[in-house]
């Protein structure tokens, strides 16, 4: 059996990563995004999905500082991100 090479790792990262974004992260992103458009308060459980996509991102940096083609990709996700953070914020500032 052949043995990987770090690109063979590093295609595999991308894919993974990928799959990921497009499968999982954008939809349930989005499905939070309009709930708080709606007006409503982010529930403990999204607020803990959040944190824990922050927390993905920086464990990501490397990776990014290797790949800088997918920085614009994760850049996007960021902005999102901080759209919903902003709209929760307001919204439990008016008690939606």
């Amino acid at each position: 059996m052949a043995k990987l090479t770090q690109q063979d790792i590093d295609n595999g990262t991308v894919y993974v990563l990928a799959e990921r974004t497009i499968r999982h992260r954008i939809p349930r992103a989005l499905r939070i995004k309009e709930r708080m458009d709606e007006g409503q308060k982010l529930s403990d459980y999204e607020l803990e999905y959040l944190l824990n996509l922050l927390e993905d991102v920086h464990e990501l940096e490397p990776f990014l500082e290797e790949h800088p083609e997918w920085t614009g990709v994760a850049g996007k996700m960021a902005r999102l991100y901080a759209e919903i953070a902003d709209e929760a914020m307001q919204n439990e500032l008016k008690g939606g």
